[in-house]
C-alpha cells in the first residue's frame, strides 16, 4: 500500500524537513482476568521426557515436507502478456480511484478495444454481457438491477441517476466497470455498482496520467508475503525414496480446481506412510448464481 502525504503550509514549496513512520502495533496487552478452568495441571518437565505420539509425528512431517521443497524444481514461470488486456488495466488504474476497484469487478475498454465501440447507449450495450445483470426499461429509462436488487450508477465515480446515462454514447465514454457486491466506494450499500468513466483529452482516447511526478512525499508499506506453493512427493523420483516415512497431514491442495458440468475431474496425489481416513474439504462457487458451496466430509 502506498501513502502520499505532505504537511499543510502557506508557503507554496513543500516543506521537505520532516518524516513519516508507519510503525506495526505489537504491543503486548496482558489477560486481566483468571485463566478458565481445566482438568489439567502444569508440572516441571524432567530431563527424560520423550515428546508424544503426537508431536513426533508432527516433527517428522515438517521434516519430510522439507525434503520435498528441496527434490522439487520449480520451472520459471510462464507470463503470457495481452497488448489490449495491459492496456485496458493500465486505462483502469488511471481512471479509477481505490475506492473504486474490487477483485468482482468486469471491466470494458471503450479506448483499446474497437469492438466496443457501439451506436446504443450504454446501458442498452451492458444487457447481456455481465452474469446476473438486468437491464429493464421504465418510460425511456434503463434500470440497471444486480442479483435482481436495484444498483447505484455513477460517473467518474459521482453518484447519479440512471435518466443521466441511459441514452449515453460510447463516444463520450472511456471505460465502464460492474462491480458486483461491496467497495469501498459504496454509499448506502454494498450489492454493487455501474461506474463510468468518460474520455479525458482528445477523441483519441488520451486520459490525464496520473502517474507524472508529484510534489507529495510517499511510503510503501509491505503487505501479505507472496504464498509458498504446495509441493507433493512423486515417488517415482528416485530422490523421494530416501524419505524413510512419510507422515504429510494434507496429502493434496489445490487453490484453483477447475471443474467440468456432467464430468468427473479426477485429482491425484501419493498416500502418506499411516493414513487410515480422509477427511475432503472442498470450497468454492457456483458460477451460473455465484452460490458458495462447501463439503466437508470424513472417508475411510
Amino acid at each position: 500500500m502506498r501513502f502520499s502525504y505532505n504537511l499543510n503550509s502557506e508557503s507554496k514549496e513543500p516543506d521537505q524537513n520532516y518524516s513519516v513512520y508507519f510503525q506495526p502495533n505489537f504491543g503486548f496487552i496482558p489477560y486481566q482476568k483468571n485463566l478458565p478452568p481445566t482438568p489439567y495441571q502444569l508440572v516441571q518437565r524432567s530431563g527424560d521426557d520423550k515428546p508424544s505420539e503426537e508431536v513426533t509425528r508432527s516433527f517428522t512431517a515438517l521434516t519430510t515436507q522439507k525434503m520435498i521443497d528441496e527434490k522439487v524444481t520449480n520451472i520459471e514461470e510462464i507470463k503470457l502478456k495481452g497488448e489490449i488486456r495491459s492496456k485496458t488495466k493500465k486505462l483502469n488504474n488511471e481512471l479509477s480511484s481505490l475506492l473504486f476497484r474490487s477483485a468482482r469487478e468486469e471491466v470494458f475498454d471503450f479506448v483499446n478495444d474497437p469492438k466496443a465501440i457501439t451506436s446504443t447507449g450504454i446501458m442498452q450495450w451492458l444487457q447481456g454481457r455481465v452474469s446476473s445483470l438486468r437491464i429493464d426499461s421504465k418510460n425511456g429509462t434503463y434500470i440497471p438491477y444486480l442479483y435482481n436488487e436495484p444498483i447505484q450508477i455513477y460517473l467518474d465515480e459521482m453518484p447519479v441517476s440512471p435518466g443521466q446515462v441511459s441514452n449515453m454514447s460510447s463516444s463520450e465514454i472511456a471505460l465502464v466497470k460492474v462491480i458486483k457486491g461491496f467497495f469501498a466506494g459504496a454509499s448506502g450499500g454494498g450489492n454493487g455498482a455501474i461506474a463510468i468513466y468518460t474520455r479525458r483529452g482528445s477523441s483519441s482516447g488520451k486520459i490525464i496520467d496520473r502517474s507524472q511526478p508529484s510534489q507529495l512525499r510517499q511510503i510503501t508499506l509491505s503487505g501479505y508475503d507472496k504464498e509458498a506453493p504446495f509441493e507433493s512427493p512423486i515417488y517415482d523420483n528416485e530422490g523421494f525414496k530416501k524419505i524413510s516415512k512419510d507422515t504429510r497431514s494434507v496429502l493434496y491442495w489445490s487453490p484453483n480446481q477447475e471443474v467440468q458440468p456432467q464430468e468427473s475431474t479426477p485429482i491425484q496425489f501419493y498416500n502418506n506412510d499411516d493414513a487410515k481416513k480422509y477427511r475432503i474439504i472442498i470450497m468454492g462457487y457456483d458460477k451460473t448464481n455465484e452460490t458458495p458451496l462447501y463439503y466437508n466430509e470424513v472417508l475411510p
